[in-house]
């Protein structure tokens, strides 16, 4: 089978490039396309076997007169790559597509991450009404894929299809903690960690939003009140921003610092997680609208504690479920 997938960035998505992965071990013939090839991200499903398009397919909600230009380049590269299935990852990604289509070319599914956007009544029913009879959904949690039946899909165009997580073999990729952030951080051996890991992503203010998706500011006010009872502990912020908002990053960290003083600490980016993740006591994911074991995908495997802020009643038994053979 022959599959188009489309992201919207080149940053992250590590849940994408392993099913994509798994998709290609599979022996399916398999395509991404990308919006840039500027952060050498890339080279790594070329790697793999996977045949790489750059080409921004995300509808230009700021620029909208772009459109048909973009709109005539990707109906060339879908007559040319002639994909059984086109996979959709994103919202602006999957309206570009639906919008470009309409009724023709082949099967598209779009893989909600998160219910962030169903959460919303108007881009709850954006989704809904732009699909045509090519359009069906997997949704990642069961929260999802109820937003859409009880708003009016088919039960049979949904389908539930849980992340698989990041594979047993990672959990001995894990090291046992030797006091790396400690030491980095010039915080006493014996004193508690309790952390987050997570892109710094501002609110969607277009949403009523006030805070950041990944709840950075919920922590800080967390810490606040666990630094009042034990003041023995400290805080931990891994990760950095998403895009190039730097003026909500600066007001995040003035919010951890005037709610935590120097009892929270930013490591930014890193590339040895494996190596200081079990040296938290406490994973905290206070993400607003998130999948959750996506979300917490780290804090099962590593065998650490962690915390949810906000479940949802999202359930984390895996299963799969068809869309013809794909699915």
């Amino acid at each position: 089978m022959k599959i188009l997938h489309i992201l919207k960035t080149t940053n992250g998505v590590e849940w994408a490039f392993k099913l994509i992965c798994e998709l290609k071990n599979l022996g399916h013939d398999v395509y991404v396309m990308l919006p840039d090839a500027n952060n050498g991200k890339v080279e790594r499903y070329e790697a793999v076997g996977v045949k790489t398009v750059i080409l921004d397919a995300a509808l230009p909600v700021r620029h909208f007169w772009k459109f048909f230009s973009m709109h005539r380049a990707f109906r060339k590269v879908v007559a040319e790559i002639a994909p059984d299935i086109i996979h959709t990852h994103f919202v602006t990604n999957t309206l570009f597509v639906r919008l470009t289509m309409r009724s023709s070319g082949p099967v598209r599914l779009f893989q909600i991450p998160g219910p962030l956007h169903l959460e919303s009544r108007f881009f709850r029913y954006a989704d809904i009404l732009t699909a045509t009879g090519n359009d069906f959904w997997a949704g990642s949690c069961k929260l999802s894929c109820n937003y859409l039946i009880s708003s009016g899909v088919n039960k049979d165009r949904v389908f539930l299809n849980y992340y698989g997580g990041y594979g047993g073999e990672y959990c001995d990729r894990y090291e046992e903690p030797v006091g790396i952030l400690h030491s980095e951080l010039n915080i006493p051996a014996e004193t508690p960690l309790i952390g987050m890991v997570s892109y710094i992503y501002p609110p969607k203010y277009y949403l009523g939003q006030k805070r950041g998706i990944k709840g950075h500011e919920d922590f800080a006010d967390a810490m606040q009140k666990v630094l009042a009872e034990r003041p023995d502990v400290q805080g931990v912020i891994i990760g950095d921003l998403y895009g190039n908002n730097t003026a909500y990053r600066n007001k995040v960290h003035q919010y951890v610092q005037d709610k935590c003083g120097n009892k929270v600490h930013f490591t930014g980016f890193r590339t040895d997680l494996f190596k200081v993740y079990r040296e938290l006591s406490v994973a905290v994911h206070p993400s607003h609208s998130d999948y959750d074991d996506k979300m917490m995908g780290h804090s099962p495997v590593s065998r650490k504690n962690y915390m949810e802020y906000k479940a949802n009643g999202k359930d984390k038994t895996m299963k799969l479920r068809e869309l013809e053979k794909y699915m």
